[in-house]
This record gives structure tokens, sequence and C-alpha cells, in this order.
């Protein structure tokens, strides 16, 4: 994760923590970083959850970008890179009203509800 941080990137990890009774369970930590308007980097999010049952491999992640159309997963990619709907439309030669229309389909077509978890998808898929 420290080298995600030092180089601006995404990461996503899956940690082993203990209850107060020693019984091991794991933990998802995701971060990902935001830009700022004139694209510096201005801070980092994170996420953390308890993971019941299997972690999800890679595999399985990219599995899921499968369903996603070459423009979602330009779109995606952006996302995960921490970049905003303004941005995306610029690099991408798009209106933030079809980056926005993109985002929603893909969200649908990964089964996920929020742009969050479709961001851990591509993360843990390598994106």
């Amino acid at each position: 994760m420290r080298q995600a941080i030092e180089a601006g990137r995404p990461a996503f990890v899956t940690l082993v923590n203990y209850r107060k009774d020693g019984q091991a369970f794991h933990n998802a930590v995701m971060i990902a970083p935001v830009y700022d308007e004139v694209g510096v980097l201005a801070f980092f999010i994170g996420t953390q959850l308890r993971v019941d049952g299997e972690v999800q491999d890679a595999g399985t992640a990219k599995a899921k970008l499968a369903f996603l159309t070459p423009q979602q997963l330009k779109v995606l990619e952006q996302m995960a890179r921490g970049m905003r709907h303004a941005e995306i439309a610029k690099n991408l030669g798009l209106s933030i009203k079809t980056i926005k229309m993109h985002r929603g389909a893909l969200v649908h077509r990964l089964g996920v509800q929020t742009s969050t978890e479709a961001i851990r998808i591509a993360i843990e898929a390598g994106l």
C-alpha cells in the first residue's frame, strides 16, 4: 500500500485481523487517488470492509470486467485512477452526461450498487 501511495495509484489489499476472542477474519482495504481540477493529487479515499467467505482473486475480477463494453472499461479505468467526470470526459473526448451514462451502465453490468464497488473490482483486476 505504501508503494501505491508513493506512486499515486490505487491499491487493493486483503488483511487478516483478529477479534477479541482471537478468531481471524479478513478485511479488504482499498485506496484510490483523487485529483483536483488541474490534475494534481489532492488526497486518497479509502474503504475497508470485512470479507465473508472467499476473497475474490484477480481472475474473478477480470472475468467481471469482460461484461463491460470497451468504452465502459475506459471510463472505469479512469475512475479507478481517481479522475472526476469532467476530467474523464476531456480525456475521452466525450460529454460529462455520456460519462455519467457509462458509469451507470458499468455499475449495473458489474452487478454492484455503487461506483466505489466498481472501482474495487477494477483495482482487484489490476486495471
